[in-house]
């Protein structure tokens, strides 16, 4: 009788720690949350957050630009720069773009997709990162899916040289509006956003991903997930999750600082737009320089 309930003690308590997702072993923790502040009311800070030149960070919204001077997003802003009316420009005339993804800066501009909601047509566009006035466009094209569907981007593009990745997912449903989980990374000539190739991600974890980041040797990079991260190889290979938010919440667009080892990444909760930083063993460099036999080919 006693090993009978010692049994089934045992299998509740293994159901519990598989439930608490205890049997994914997570390489990172939250270092701290600030909401996201600017001076006059709620800040706004959906799609995504970068770091840009001495003490500059940017953050994003749907139609909207903010340069802060400090890491400290919950602190009061004097002199907040801002560009409330990114599509005001005779560019988006006529088109049908009401989005903005997530910021990557470079060389003195801040980097974004303009899209409409989650549909093609997509652009690469670009903004001045002093001023946050608008600079430019190259409309981004590729190749139909198997099926005929659509691919789009999600995210936001990260730029190595002279070219930039992004996260690529099919076309939603239209009868169903289910969006396709996000099964590819595409790379672009930077930029003209010329299509160059997909690399498929491999592995059994849910893939939604709204923002990637990569290390500078682009041989290790994380994807950001509906409430939480996950690391992966530079041949698309799964390394398993790198965190999952307790409190859960929509993460988005983020900056990985792989000299400190710490992810930073945009957090919708709660009806607040809050910034989340993370570090921990499987953000180091010693993770993203493991030998080639360890992310197969």
């Amino acid at each position: 009788m006693g090993t009978r309930s010692e049994a089934r003690l045992a299998v509740a308590l293994a159901l519990l720690w598989i439930a608490a997702g205890a049997c994914e072993p997570l390489g990172a923790e939250i270092v701290d949350t600030k909401l996201v502040y600017d001076g006059t009311r709620k800040g706004l800070g959906h799609q995504g957050v970068t770091k840009g030149p001495g003490s500059a960070w940017y953050v994003m919204h749907n139609g909207q630009l903010f340069r802060y001077e400090t890491d400290d997003f919950s602190a009061p802003q004097n002199g907040l720069v801002r560009n409330e009316k990114a599509f005001d420009h005779p560019d988006f005339r006529g088109t049908p773009f009401d989005h903005l993804g997530a910021p990557e800066y470079c060389d003195g501009n801040v980097y974004t997709f303009a899209k409409h909601g989650a549909y093609p047509p997509m652009r690469l566009v670009w903004y001045d990162a002093s001023d946050l006035s608008y600079r430019g466009y190259r409309d981004i094209a590729m190749p139909a899916a198997p099926d005929g569907n659509r691919y789009r981007v999600s995210g936001g593009p990260h730029v190595m040289g002279d070219h930039f990745y992004c996260a690529v997912a099919l076309d939603a449903e239209p009868e169903t509006s289910k969006r396709e989980e996000i099964r590819y990374l595409a790379k672009f000539r930077f930029p003209s956003a010329e299509f160059v190739e997909f690399t498929p991600l491999s592995g059994t974890g849910y893939c939604r991903i709204q923002g990637i980041d990569m290390d500078a040797g682009g041989d290790y990079y994380v994807g950001v997930t509906g409430r939480g991260a996950r690391a992966y190889g530079a041949s698309g290979a799964d390394r398993g999750p790198l965190f999952k938010h307790p409190r859960g919440g929509v993460h988005e667009g983020c900056y990985f600082d792989t000299r400190r080892g710490v992810l930073t990444i945009a957090v919708t909760r709660d009806q607040f737009y809050w910034v989340t930083r993370v570090s921990g063993d499987d953000l180091q460099p010693a993770a993203w320089k493991r030998p080639a036999s360890d992310d197969p080919k």
